[in-house]
């Protein structure tokens, strides 16, 4: 079995317990470990697509209950009962996962480059590139077109989009037409589609013919989705 020193995670989400196998439970009077197999991750709104499942083991040891992969990383999940160990554990292949995904590969360390490759065997990354949505800050006005609610966006770049009232906030329902807003958008990571709006605000009228700055100023400001065209696998 391959393990990996796991030393550029912060030290809060380290646990200094050892993995405890099946064997070593024999000899070492713990309990048997209890195996739990996973078919789908889903944290929050992240879910990961798997190429594998990934097999846990839950074993108590004292009060404490420890959870980990029985042929993966060292990460390992602490909590009261199994269940909450098991939890742990997931939190903390969601921050390690998004920790290594946020480095380009040719940043990473050897330590970096081998745990991502093991989490590339298990998630496909491909996949959750091509499906998670990309989070944008944007600024906008309301448009009724020919209806009595919100039906479109002029977003400060030029572009108008139609929306759908299901996947925005309630309180942009009641926006009139010609309030100017920003946004936390998700759009499709390959061709940019809305698809949905998660918060916004009401903010005052901008004046694109008095302040012609504003549209650069503000895409500036606005991080670009890393969609490079790299070989993570």
């Amino acid at each position: 079995m391959t393990t990996f020193c796991l030393d550029y995670i912060s030290p809060a989400m380290q646990t200094p317990a050892p993995v405890v196998r099946e064997r070593e439970a024999r000899h070492g009077g713990y309990e048997i470990p209890d195996q739990n197999t996973l078919f789908e991750l889903k944290i929050g709104n992240s879910e990961y697509p798997l190429r594998l499942n990934i097999n846990l083991e839950r074993v108590r040891i004292g009060d404490d209950w420890y959870c980990s992969c029985a042929d993966g990383t060292e990460l390992i999940g602490r909590g009261n009962n199994a269940f909450e160990a098991e939890d742990d554990w997931k939190r903390r292949f969601h921050a390690h996962f998004q920790q290594l995904y946020a480095i380009r590969p040719f940043e990473m360390d050897d330590n970096q480059k081998r745990s991502w490759q093991f989490l590339c065997d298990i998630v496909d990354v491909a996949e959750y590139r091509a499906t998670t949505p990309v989070e944008t800050c944007e600024i906008g006005r309301i448009s009724f077109g020919k209806v009595s609610y919100p039906q479109k966006i002029h977003w400060l770049n030029g572009r108008q989009e139609r929306i759908n009232l299901g996947s925005v906030p309630a309180t942009m329902a009641g926006y009139k037409t010609g309030q100017w807003f920003e946004a936390t958008v998700h759009r499709d990571p390959i061709t940019a589609k809305l698809k949905g709006i998660v918060a916004c605000k009401k903010i005052a009228s901008v004046h694109l013919e008095r302040r012609p700055h504003v549209v650069e100023d503000f895409w500036k400001q606005i991080p670009a989705a890393d969609l490079e065209a790299g070989d993570w696998d």
